[in-house]
């Protein structure tokens, strides 16, 4: 099927109408399934990568009835037709896009486009948003980042963009998605601010400088902050310098002392500890450390895959996170493809009779 959206029902401030189409072109194969959260995987062409996380995905998650949903915004028929055929899998291909943030340029609002044309075609209670990068390393990760979602928290996510959750590994339940302020646009403002003492306060620091503008699906979190309603983070680690990287140790305060100072200012962050020492997890997963590491020295400066670690501290979900070349795209599915034969053996071999 075809439809034609109407951008107006993507996004809801008169800021994200100015520069975007009026409508959104999209061919969809939808496969309709009673579900308990809908998974939302954005791409951009890179069929081979996608199929993996969404064979990761269905195959890692046992507690709860998972329907994918994948938006493809590289408008290739070719590559959206090599994304798998599953009775739990739709996807969705957007054609002509050819809208450019004035200032963050494509490929943000590429994954806010996306990102919001999965989400109007989601039905289930809860979302989960994931980039075609990421993939889940113990069973029930969906099931374990939902148990997050207590006492009026209504968004937790795997990792963390300087004191905030990261968008492109968030869950949330339906509800948030009502809030009047927020949507997946980037803006060069951050108008959550202006009424938020917390956030001014945390702003006036100059500690974290990239709170002054929201990236893509950032309003949703920014609006729960604003409000005083809790979200949450799950512990992580990697990222620019180490695979024991403090995520916010970049602006020049440790994780302990960063996050004092933002609930101390009332910003209701919830970001759990690391459950395990740099020696514990470098033994126990040092076969992981060393897949990512292979390629390390193409880059400059090099970056690592970033850990999330669950409350036991066991590795649970990994972001790639350094784009999409062909060299990255080699070490990360000979990775993947090592992890699905040496650790998930059966699930695999059963998931592959149902795909076609």
């Amino acid at each position: 099927m075809s439809e034609t959206i109407p951008v107006k029902k993507l996004f809801k401030t008169k800021e994200a109408l100015t520069f975007l189409p009026e409508n959104i072109r999209v061919s969809a194969q939808l496969r309709p399934c009673p579900s308990d959260i809908d998974v939302i995987i954005c791409g951009f062409g890179f069929p081979e990568l996608t199929n993996a996380t969404i064979k990761n995905y269905l195959s890692m998650e046992k507690s709860l009835q998972v329907h994918i949903i994948v938006v493809d915004s590289s408008g290739s028929l070719q590559d959206w037709n090599k994304i798998v055929t599953h009775a739990r899998v739709s996807k969705i291909l957007i054609h002509d896009f050819d809208a450019k943030h004035p200032t963050r340029g494509q490929g943000s609002l590429g994954m806010a486009i996306s990102a919001a044309v999965g989400q109007y075609f989601s039905k289930a209670p809860y979302l989960f948003f994931s980039h075609n990068d990421m993939m889940a390393y113990k069973e029930d990760f969906l099931s374990f980042l939902k148990s997050k979602l207590t006492q009026g928290v209504r968004l937790a996510s795997f990792t963390q963009r300087h004191f905030i959750p990261f968008s492109g590994c968030m869950m949330i339940e339906r509800s948030l998605l009502d809030a009047p302020d927020a949507d997946w646009m980037v803006y060069d403002r951050n108008f959550f601010i202006d009424r938020s003492e917390s956030l001014k306060k945390i702003s006036q620091t100059k500690i974290f400088f990239h709170m002054d503008w929201i990236d893509c699906g950032e309003g949703y979190l920014y609006s729960e902050l604003a409000d005083n309603r809790p979200v949450y983070i799950v512990a992580s680690t990697g990222g620019m310098g180490g695979f024991w990287k403090d995520p916010v140790q970049c602006f020049g305060v440790d994780w302990k002392s960063g996050f004092e100072m933002v609930n101390t200012m009332g910003c209701p962050v919830t970001c759990a500890p690391l459950a395990a020492t740099k020696e514990q997890f470098a033994i126990r997963y040092r076969s992981v450390i060393e897949a990512a590491e292979t390629p390390l020295k193409f880059f400059s400066p090099t970056k690592y895959w970033r850990y999330s670690l669950d409350d036991e501290g066991d590795l649970i979900f990994i972001h790639n996170g350094r784009g999409t070349s062909q060299r990255q795209i080699k070490q990360w599915m000979k990775f993947m493809k090592s992890f699905s034969a040496e650790s998930s053996g059966r699930r695999f071999a059963d998931l592959k009779a149902s795909i076609q």
